[in-house]
């Protein structure tokens, strides 16, 4: 972010997305490259892990990312 709080970078992965977005800028530059998932477990929706008290807390904490990257509760 540059002083006005502005992202400055031309492109923004989203961990959720990874595997695409990987997939897309690799291909940007002309590579043909597979993304390969590896030791991964399957887990509930992240929504389930918290109550209302720490879903209160990391929303004060982390207010600026979940506006800025249009994340929600």
């Amino acid at each position: 972010m540059d002083t006005e709080n502005k992202i400055i970078a031309d492109k923004i992965i989203k961990f959720e997305n990874i595997n695409s977005e990987l997939l897309e800028l690799f291909s940007s530059f002309g590579f043909n490259i597979e993304v390969i998932k590896r030791n991964s477990t399957n887990h509930k929706h992240y929504r389930e892990y918290y109550d209302d008290i720490s879903r209160k807390l990391v929303e004060e904490h982390f207010i600026e990312d979940i506006k800025c990257f249009d994340y929600k509760f």
